[in-house]
């Protein structure tokens, strides 16, 4: 008895220390999340707060007519003008913000031993985001400029739709011409996990282009995964270091929460969604621009000199309907959380997932509600890490009740 004691003591010591070290390294992890959190949201309203401001001077100062009366003395035709007064817009605009965005997108990325990139990769990645923004932004600029001089104030109306027909397209080329500039693909390589994820995709009814994972390492040690495209190049793309860091289980919960996406058609709303938000504010900041234009003796809605009044609305707009527009995209995620809990019936596997996800991208599990609501589109780790653990124990009590029932008396 006196050994068994004595035994028994180092034992509890032992499985006591254990269990604090564990606890210790869980709260110093949560707490380093939380710190990068809070650096990346004082960033993004550092950001914001210099784009309002930076744009709000152009607007009602003489420093956009400055700007306006530049483009002008260098080219004498319109639709040159108004390209050179864009560039010019988009430079001042930069110059405050760029520091802001290079200190988030690299240096804290760095800091917390996230980012895989060195500054050359970076810069080459930025290059090639701003080559591709150029590509699709430049003929939409001139056919908002063409429509601005040819439909009045019903500018607004076809710009809106362009806009629209637009996203579509990118949405379904994306995956095939876009995100190939910035990652490689190649099919799922993983005999097993196939098999599986293709029983899954059988049981939803769903077929796909294709499994692909990508080399997400070679930029961060993040992980994620995604639902792209639209109809024949609709595909899931799956992150290397998501493939490494979770199991078979939890790799089928993720991607059954993507094809949710697709079986509540999140894609579509999002786009139909969207465009008529953007048309309601194109019209809105439409007519807060004509009556600018009037009340300031301006040529025209085309006059360059009024182009800044109507960008600034446009950003306060957009600012104004981010969170209600995050606040839908939570709802979707919701939907398809709840999707994959039906589908595998293993509501656990998906927790743990994003256990192992939250720590992986050094997530807050629990941010405040008005970063949520401002910044978030995907709603909190530990909300639905509960909401996980809430459909398991429902569905062990409906096991455990039918199990009953079938038991003979």
């Amino acid at each position: 008895k006196g050994r068994a004691g004595f035994v028994s003591l180092p034992t509890a010591c032992w499985t006591r220390g254990k269990e604090w070290s564990k606890t210790y390294r869980v709260k110093v992890e949560q707490d380093r999340a939380k710190a990068y959190s809070r650096a990346k949201v004082r960033l993004a309203v550092i950001s914001l707060g210099l784009e309002l401001l930076v744009t709000g001077l152009l607007a009602f100062s003489a420093a956009g007519s400055e700007l306006a009366h530049v483009a002008s003395a260098l080219s004498a035709n319109a639709y040159v003008q108004f390209l050179v007064f864009v560039f010019l817009y988009g430079l001042v605009v930069a110059v405050p913000t760029t520091p802001v965005s290079f200190f988030s997108g690299y240096v804290l990325e760095h800091r917390y031993g996230l980012s895989n990139q060195n500054l050359l990769q970076w810069l080459v990645r930025q290059l090639k985001a701003l080559a591709v923004s150029t590509l699709v932004g430049l003929p939409l600029g001139l056919l908002f400029y063409a429509c601005l001089r040819t439909f009045g104030f019903w500018w607004w109306i076809p710009v809106g739709l362009a806009f629209f027909a637009v996203s579509v397209v990118l949405a379904q080329v994306a995956p095939v011409l876009i995100l190939p500039l910035f990652y490689k693909f190649k099919p799922l390589e993983r005999p097993e996990l196939r098999e599986r994820l293709d029983a899954l995709l059988r049981k939803v009814g769903l077929q796909l282009e294709g499994l692909y994972e990508f080399d997400m390492s070679r930029e961060t040690q993040k992980a994620n995964a995604a639902l792209t495209g639209l109809g024949k190049t609709r595909r899931i793309l799956l992150g290397d270091t998501l493939l490494n860091s979770l199991s078979e289980d939890e790799i089928e919960a993720v991607v059954a929460h993507e094809l949710g996406h697709h079986v509540h058609r999140h894609i579509w709303k999002t786009l139909v969604l969207g465009f008529l938000v953007e048309l309601g504010g194109l019209g809105l900041a439409a007519a807060g621009h004509s009556a600018w234009v009037n009340a300031h003796g301006l040529d025209g809605l085309w006059d360059l000199r009024g182009l800044p009044f109507l960008f600034f609305l446009l950003v306060v707009y957009g600012q104004l309907v981010g969170p209600l527009l995050s606040a839908v995209s939570r709802k979707h995620e919701r939907e398809a959380d709840l999707f994959a809990f039906e589908v595998t019936g293993r509501p656990e596997a998906f927790a743990s997932a994003l256990r192992k996800l939250q720590s992986q991208n050094l997530e807050d599990p629990d941010p405040p509600r008005w970063v949520v609501w401002l910044f978030h589109d995907h709603p909190p780790i530990s909300e639905r890490v509960r909401a996980a653990e809430s459909f398991a124990h429902r569905l062990e009590h409906e096991r455990s009740v039918e199990s009953e029932k079938l038991e003979p008396v």
